[in-house]
């Protein structure tokens, strides 16, 4: 597997700016929730109103940063030609059985840089490893260490859950 990769994050992924300069993702409090699980955390879109020297090491302020509302996990993908971003969502949900106290799964969001909301997908991912972002289609690997699977994932042809707004935090 090659990096970035659900287990492996670098402060210097360049592939988390998109393809106009102008947003870059970000990540903080990223952990495994599980020993040896993939990454998740909080992920934040920070804007800027002119383009990211990506040479420099810091960057100015950004002008406006919009918080995913959601455990998010690692890596997020830009749409190579537009405003959208795929990223994994983690869904943790406790359950009353004592043999099986959670069920964890991965859905697919696209974050709309234009509109600013997040789209729900309800397909369920058991670790996804998304790796292009192209049109409509977004593609990649549903647990990409064991029993993977290669997707192809049309935005406009799958059932959506919910569509909601992003937190704008400053």
């Amino acid at each position: 597997m090659t990096s970035p990769d659900p287990w492996c994050a670098t402060s210097d992924d360049n592939t988390l700016v998109s393809p106009d300069g102008l947003c870059r993702v970000r990540y903080e409090k990223l952990s495994e929730f599980r020993m040896s699980s993939p990454l998740g955390g909080d992920c934040y879109i920070d804007t800027y109103l002119s383009k990211l020297d990506l040479d420099k090491e810091t960057q100015g302020a950004p002008d406006t940063t919009f918080k995913i509302p959601s455990f998010v996990g690692y890596p997020a993908c830009w749409q190579v030609d537009g405003r959208k971003i795929a990223i994994p969502l983690w869904n943790i949900i406790q359950n009353n059985d004592p043999e099986e106290s959670q069920t964890i799964f991965q859905r697919l969001g696209i974050v709309d840089m234009n509109e600013n909301t997040l789209t729900i997908y309800k397909q369920e991912f058991r670790v996804l490893h998304i790796k292009a972002f192209i049109g409509t289609k977004v593609e990649g690997v549903d647990s990409p260490i064991h029993d993977s699977k290669d997707f192809v994932f049309d935005i406009e042809n799958e059932d959506v859950v919910s569509v909601v707004p992003l937190d704008k935090i400053n």
